[in-house]
């Protein structure tokens, strides 16, 4: 008899949990239930990362693991970083991969003031368990200096043993004067490392026209970015320039960018390339050295020789340098000897 009372009793509390699991699901799926966890939501992450956080909808269905955030905000508490979307979709991951997919995001840094950096050795681990993908996204890092503006920006990254894999692209970027058109590479996203190939950027603006080539590899140590990489061109034009080939290998390591024996070739001849620029400081310090160059159809001479300068913060006018030239006759062209 007592066996029978302690089965009643055990089956009894199982329904009740049931009964009350059940019904708290329930209370969740309604829009006061959605409501709730809306602020909790918005509350927790406003703890966690500071700032402020809007939410205008959360919508989910559970038992098929899906959840929709909709005009979604956020600005950092020094103002300097805010991002948006106008909706976000998330596949739980309950039986198969997760995913995530970000419809219109905005992301604006201020570079002045007080800094804030954010970098993928803070994300959870988890979130290289699920694929991405991006939609009509935008950049923009705002300096006192320098400003960039990337558009359309769209994405397709996929969970591969703890990295994103796959495709990103956009289809404008300014550069302060100067715009590019649309871009692709092919990148491998880690926890503090990202690896970039078959990189393909059109060149759109009123002085440069062509194709930049390359490939790059970089990696956080200390909070900052090292790595190394290529920058090529081939048929490439600088305003009314005859075409140029670009091929220029880069290092970054300890704020410090550099070119070594990077190499230009055109104008019936070539030159050695080395820049030395300090991303910290702003001093930049560049060494040329060229040979058979023929620089214009009126002038029947070729030139070869060195230039070295260095100068503060990219302005060009308050550069120091000097320069040595050598102009020998070209026989082959016809025009004013020099």
């Amino acid at each position: 008899m007592g066996a029978f009372t302690n089965r009643r009793w055990i089956v009894r509390a199982i329904v009740f949990l049931v009964i009350v699991l059940v019904g708290s699901v329930v209370i969740l799926h309604t829009p006061w239930g959605k409501e709730q966890v809306r602020r909790v939501v918005v509350s927790v992450v406003e703890t966690r990362l500071g700032g402020t956080l809007s939410i205008a909808e959360l919508d989910y269905r559970l038992w098929r693991g899906e959840v929709r955030v909709r005009g979604i905000a956020w600005t950092s508490a020094s103002r300097t970083m805010s991002g948006s979307a106008r909706e976000v979709a998330i596949g739980l991951p309950v039986g198969r991969t997760g995913t995530i997919e970000v419809h219109a995001p905005e992301l604006r840094v201020a570079a002045s003031g007080k800094s804030e950096t954010m970098t993928l050795e803070s994300l959870p681990p988890w979130w290289f368990d699920f694929g991405w993908t991006v939609e009509e996204g935008r950049l923009a890092l705002e300096g006192e200096d320098r400003s960039l503006d990337i558009e359309a920006i769209d994405a397709e990254l996929d969970p591969a043993d703890g990295f994103w894999d796959g495709l990103v692209s956009f289809g404008k970027a300014e550069l302060d004067a100067l715009e590019l058109g649309s871009a692709q590479a092919h990148v491998r996203i880690g926890p503090a490392s990202a690896e970039l190939t078959e990189v393909r950027v059109e060149g759109e603006s009123s002085w440069v026209r062509g194709v930049l080539q390359g490939e790059a590899n970089l990696h956080i140590a200390g909070g900052r970015f090292q790595g190394e990489g290529t920058v090529r061109a081939s048929q490439t034009t600088f305003g009314a320039s005859q075409p140029v080939r670009i091929q220029l290998p880069w290092t970054l390591e300890a704020d410090v960018l550099r070119i070594d024996n990077g190499e230009l070739s055109g104008y019936g001849g070539g030159a050695r390339v080395g820049v030395t620029a300090d991303l910290r400081s702003g001093r930049q310090e560049v060494e040329v050295s060229f040979e058979g160059v023929e620089p214009m159809p009126s002038l029947a001479s070729r030139v070869a020789g060195s230039v070295s300068a260095s100068f503060e913060g990219w302005d060009v006018a308050s550069g120091t340098g000097k320069a040595e030239l050598e102009l020998s006759r070209a026989a082959s062209r016809e025009g004013f000897p020099l």
